[in-house]
């Protein structure tokens, strides 16, 4: 059974032509030429394509025209979502070591096969901390949380607070509230960031992970065991953003004000 279900798929999707044609039927009826012009292939191609569908009962034949019929739809709509996934898997496949698995929910990592992964190179080794920063200087609301700090990051919040009025809500861990009061590269931004308006920065126990939300864009921030930075995967997807959104309050309405010294 699962040898004839294997065949089916390889006969699918050894040839990109066939995806293009069931799937271009499943949301309608299209004649040869409509077809020939959606995917590119040949007029032999498009009717021999068309006869083998025929024969296994996935399309039917109106008039000029061709439409899948409910087994034909069935069936490219479970192969368009194994491609999907299979797109998502090699997006993220190079920072999965570091993915925190455990605090993305699957129907996120679904949404996640657009989206941009930013991983360090020898030549960049802050390649995602410079992205996040690029990010924040298009936007003009910011969400995070994180578990680390680094200079170069918040410099570029502070910059946005100060000269274009970003609001700011962030939440960390106590030590990364510590190293934002005592560490002298880091006071005198955090300094300026506590002076201004539209900034608010809470403390909780446990962060789950690293994430920015800027306006609709998220970012969530891969870090190893020694805290290096691994990756930053960028997404734009509504549900993606629901997640972080969700994540980020939920943070938030368990965490604490700073105790100012």
């Amino acid at each position: 059974m699962m040898g004839s279900s294997l065949e089916t798929v390889e006969f699918l999707a050894r040839s990109e032509h066939r995806v293009e044609v069931l799937d271009a039927l499943a949301d309608g009826p299209h004649t040869r030429a409509e077809l020939r012009e959606l995917t590119g292939a040949s007029s032999s191609t498009i009717s021999r394509t068309l006869r083998e569908f025929e024969n296994r009962y996935w399309v039917r034949r109106e008039g000029h025209s061709f439409e899948a019929t409910s087994m034909g739809a069935f069936v490219i709509e479970g192969l368009v979502t194994l491609l999907q996934r299979l797109e998502t898997e090699e997006t993220l496949r190079e920072v999965m070591p570091w993915f925190p698995s455990a605090d993305v929910d699957f129907a996120v990592v679904r949404c996640l096969g657009d989206a941009e992964v930013v991983q360090p190179t020898e030549s960049d080794p802050m390649a995602p901390v410079r992205r996040a920063g690029q990010q924040l200087r298009a936007g003009t609301r910011l969400r995070f949380l994180t578990t680390q700090v680094t200079v170069r990051y918040f410099e570029v919040v502070r910059e946005r607070v100060t000269s274009d009025g970003m609001e700011v809500e962030g939440v960390v861990t106590p030590r990364v509230y510590d190293t934002l009061v005592n560490d002298s590269a880091m006071a005198a931004v955090y300094r300026d960031l506590r002076a201004a308006d539209g900034v608010s920065l809470l403390v909780a126990e446990e962060v789950p992970l690293i994430l920015q939300i800027i306006d609709t864009r998220v970012g969530i921030g891969l870090v190893d065991e020694a805290a290096n930075p691994r990756g930053l995967i960028c997404s734009d997807a509504d549900r993606v953003r629901r997640w972080a959104v969700d994540t980020f309050e939920t943070c938030r309405d368990g965490a604490e004000p700073v105790s100012e010294p």
